[in-house]
C-alpha cells in the first residue's frame, strides 16, 4: 500500500497550481488492527492512535525528518537571518521609551 500526499503549498516557491507529490509511506500490505480496535468506539480509536503515536515521538532523535523539511527549515532561516534583529535589552528600551511619551 502507497500512501501519497498531494499538497499545494504558496510558501515554498511552488506556482499557485502546481501540485506536488511526496512518497510519505510504503507498506508491503495493510496493517493488521488490534484485537478489539473494531470494538472501540471512534473517541477510543482515535485515543489509542494518539497514545501510539506519542510513544513512537517519546524519542525524537528516532524519528527521521524526511529531507524536503529539512530543505523548508532552511529555506526559512535563511529569510530571517536578512531580517533586522534586535537583541532583549535593545527592545525594552524602546519599548519603554515609546509608552513613557504617551
Amino acid at each position: 500500500m502507497l500512501i501519497w500526499l498531494l499538497f499545494l503549498d504558496s510558501n515554498y516557491n511552488l506556482d499557485h497550481d502546481q501540485l506536488v507529490d511526496i512518497k510519505l509511506m510504503s507498506l508491503p500490505e495493510p496493517l493488521a488492527l488490534p484485537t478489539g480496535f473494531e470494538q472501540l468506539s471512534k473517541d477510543q480509536q482515535i485515543d489509542y492512535v494518539q497514545q501510539l503515536w506519542d510513544l513512537i515521538l517519546a524519542v525524537p532523535e528516532n524519528v527521521p525528518a524526511p529531507k524536503w523539511h529539512l530543505e523548508i527549515v532552511r529555506e526559512r532561516v535563511s529569510s530571517q537571518v536578512s531580517a533586522q534583529l534586535t537583541t532583549w535589552s535593545e527592545a525594552k528600551q524602546r519599548l519603554q521609551s515609546k509608552y513613557r511619551e504617551q
